[in-house]
């Protein structure tokens, strides 16, 4: 049999399934295709051996004219759901063996971890340079999933979040005494390893609280999701995230924006837990070199995730969703890509100068992170040459 010329792109998933109408998205770079079913069986067929008659022998219920199936496909192929042999992500072989291994690995630790703990994690191991997904935890039926489904405790989440706020400031200005201090920098003898592990354990509840906030919003307007995940963004940053695909089907875009804002307001929240700790806790020990560590940690996350032209924060798709864009950053990659290539093939528009102005500004933004990211990492070789 002669190999195909096409073939089906294994990254195109479905997504949702509403009356035989296959909503399909990209895993790599999240864009959507909506398809019938006859459609994507048809192309399923088609992407075995490219060979019309025998597409048609296989779907006898459907009488497909010749000139319907070459604009299927020539459609297919421009939506990137038809793709050449070898164009697909693929491990080169030399390092197969290598990540087959690795994977394995990475599979019964979280198996281990999994027991020890009590939960469900799941590997994913996937995704692009942007953003990597490395595994998930399955909520369903947990404490946590039950409550996003009580409507009770729904209605009553927003007056309590209020009422909180409102406590942790009258705390911080009202009470006695409140003066912050980073007393825990006074400490002459830290045990470093106990502390950085500590400190990582505190970070990712703290994370955790802050996705609480997205998934309990994406649960009250109708999301069917029941995991998150740890994932590391451009392969440096580690961070957790809510699955939340069918977002992108949502058409009301103040549910995407308070879904958006919904992980911001529990940063807030600890914020100011934080500072009332800084407030009135004094004792050089290490529960206080913690809290001074958390708020720092805490100051830059906040403003970094609300960085409206760094790709994947809150602050991005906020903006994405006021401008009306959709895929702003890749599709402003594109228009760079093209730019580069053909600066004069098309005319220059309003719409083109912005998607170029804002993959810039995102370029310069993501070179901050990493020079911040390569300052820390090398802070005991620069850092006597600064402060002597």
């Amino acid at each position: 049999m002669e190999t195909a010329t096409w073939q089906w792109n294994e990254d195109f998933l479905i997504l949702d399934n509403n009356n035989s109408e296959l909503i399909l998205k990209n895993d790599s770079n999240g864009a959507l295709v909506s398809l019938s079913e006859a459609e994507y069986i048809f192309l399923h067929y088609y992407s075995i051996d490219n060979d019309y008659e025998k597409v048609c022998s296989l779907m006898q219920d459907y009488h497909i004219e010749k000139d319907l199936f070459d604009a299927l496909t020539n459609k297919a192929r421009q939506l990137g759901l038809l793709i050449r042999p070898g164009s697909t992500r693929k491990t080169p072989k030399k390092s197969s063996g290598l990540k087959i291994t690795a994977y394995f690995l990475f599979v019964r630790f979280l198996g281990i971890i999994g027991k020890l703990c009590g939960l469900n994690l799941i590997a994913e191991c996937k995704g692009n340079l942007r953003f990597y997904k490395l595994c998930s935890l399955d909520l369903h039926n947990t404490v946590l999933h039950k409550m996003a489904l009580s409507e009770r405790l729904q209605k009553i989440l927003l007056p309590l979040y209020i009422l909180t706020m409102v406590l942790l400031i009258s705390l911080l200005w009202l009470l006695p005494g409140a003066e912050i201090r980073f007393s825990g920098f006074g400490m002459t003898h830290i045990p470093i390893f106990g502390f950085f592990l500590l400190l990582v354990v505190s970070i990712f509840a703290c994370l955790f609280i802050h996705e609480t906030g997205h998934y309990l919003c994406y649960i009250r307007y109708g999301g069917k999701s029941s995991k998150m995940g740890l994932g590391l963004m451009f392969l440096v940053f580690p961070v957790m995230y809510t699955h939340i695909d069918q977002v992108q089907l949502w058409h009301d875009k103040r549910r995407k924006i308070k879904l958006s804002l919904a992980g911001v307001l529990m940063d807030v929240m600890i914020m100011l837990l934080l500072l009332n700790l800084l407030s009135h806790y004094h004792k050089p020990d290490l529960f206080a070199l913690l809290i001074a560590c958390l708020f720092y940690y805490y100051a830059v996350q906040l403003l970094s995730n609300l960085n409206p032209f760094f790709p994947g924060t809150d602050g991005y798709y906020v903006f994405e969703d006021l401008i009306g864009g959709e895929r702003l950053f890749g599709n402003s990659y594109e228009c760079f890509k093209g730019f580069v290539k053909h600066p004069f093939a098309e005319k220059i528009s309003l719409k083109r100068c912005g998607y170029l102005l804002f993959f810039l500004i995102a370029c310069i933004n993501i070179s901050l992170y990493w020079f911040m990211i390569a300052a820390l990492m090398t802070f005991p070789l620069w850092s006597n040459m600064v402060l002597s």
